[in-house]
């Protein structure tokens, strides 16, 4: 069995996560939306014994619990396993993000008691670190759904059939 392709998909909350995760899924990656870290292993032994998860996609954001403290530990495992690993960061401009938390009516993760405008800016300086190490950073303030899923289904392809894929 070959070496899987993994991607993660992180990044601000409201920027586009879940479409992206969608998007790889149309372009037949198996995808897990808020995987636990601690289950990573053992998705990637499945990963090399079964081809259904050879091309994978994971959804990973700050509701995970110790994402942020195992977040390198995960980039390295899949590295260190030799397996294809690409991070894509999503991210939107913080007025962008408030006008989609509006008009979604949905509370955001790190909403606990303050404004929303303060958790959007808690979480861009926690993701920070994430930002930095990422093969990719996409900024989705004027991107639609539409466009977005354009930009994984011509990215993605292109990369797994050359072997790049930097878009940064």
């Amino acid at each position: 069995m070959r070496d899987a392709t993994i991607v993660f998909v992180t990044g601000m909350s409201g920027s586009g996560k879940s479409t992206a995760l969608h998007a790889l899924e149309d372009i037949q990656y198996f995808c897990i939306d808020n995987l636990p870290i601690q289950l990573l292993p053992k998705l990637l032994d499945l990963s090399v014994t079964s081809t259904e998860f050879s091309r994978t996609g994971l959804l990973l954001d700050v509701r995970g619990p110790d994402f942020l403290a195992t977040f390198e530990d995960a980039v390295r495992s899949v590295r260190d396993a030799g397996h294809r690993l690409e991070i894509v960061f999503l991210d939107a401009k913080d007025h962008i993000l408030q006008r989609r938390y509006s008009d979604t009516k949905r509370k955001h993760p790190l909403d606990a008691a303050g404004s929303l405008i303060d958790a959007i800016r808690q979480e861009r300086q926690r993701l920070q670190p994430l930002r930095d190490i990422a093969d990719h950073v996409i900024d989705t303030s004027d991107l639609s759904i539409h466009e977005l899923r354009r930009r994984f289904r011509i990215i993605l392809p292109r990369w797994e059939r050359t072997g790049r894929f930097k878009s940064r």
